[in-house]
């Protein structure tokens, strides 16, 4: 039923239209973050991480989601903001205040905020070792996962006159991952060379419509056509 529900949430740019009772009731499982992790990055501000190259962030702000426990929408129009950095899906209650607070770990969750959906994933059966995975696309064979990783990257002075300060700032990397029905990870490959061996009996016309099509393996829109394509021919 989860993948049902996925399905339908990613199907959709925008929210369904839902009663406003809907989930009142239900209680969400959260933990509280101290104001001394609120300011996590070396002691810096908000203020200053938003001028910064980069952000832990998946969205700077925080935006109106809708939160699902399997199939059933459990709490509408909440603000959300997912954390990238520290792997956790950030609630505030109100908009004018500073106070917020994490989603506890359930990978019977499903998080939709604006076209992004998220969902928890287990480490071999641990719950702490679990990642927050974006739902790209689903199919009648594979999904379409994302996992992206935030590094931040401290201030360096400069050690010669030739040369200058370099600003604090957060890297951020993708890695892709097509996911089948019974929840085995393929991670697809960085390198050209190797992306396509991954499909096996159909590399030859990836290939073929990855060249006429422009595929650029390390853009995102592009990774979504291709699968899309792939499960066209399978």
């Amino acid at each position: 039923m989860k993948k049902l529900i996925l399905i339908l949430i990613i199907s959709t740019t925008t929210f369904p239209v839902f009663s406003q009772s809907i989930g009142a009731a239900y209680k969400l499982n959260v933990r509280h973050i101290e104001i001394s992790q609120i300011n996590e990055f070396e002691g810096l501000s908000e203020e200053i991480i938003k001028n910064m190259d980069g952000s832990p962030y998946a969205n700077d702000n925080f935006i109106l989601g809708n939160i699902f426990e399997n199939d059933k929408l459990v709490k509408e129009n909440i603000l959300l903001r997912f954390n990238i950095f520290s792997d956790e899906i950030e609630i505030k209650n109100q908009s004018d205040t500073e106070y917020y607070t994490a989603l506890i770990k359930n990978p019977d969750l499903i998080i939709k905020i604006l076209n992004e959906v998220y969902i928890y994933v287990p480490l071999n059966g641990s719950l702490e070792k679990g990642n927050y995975f974006s739902v790209l696309s689903t199919g009648n064979k594979f999904d379409l996962y994302k996992k992206t990783i935030i590094t931040y990257k401290p201030s360096e002075k400069r050690r010669t006159s030739y040369e200058t300060d370099k600003p604090a700032k957060f890297i951020s990397s993708d890695t892709f991952y097509l996911v089948s029905k019974d929840n085995v990870f393929y991670e697809l490959p960085k390198s050209k060379s190797k992306f396509y061996k991954v499909f096996k009996t159909k590399e030859k016309e990836m290939k073929g419509f990855a060249k006429k099509a422009k595929i650029k393996i390390k853009n995102e829109d592009d990774i979504k056509r291709l699968i899309q394509y792939y499960h066209s021919i399978i």
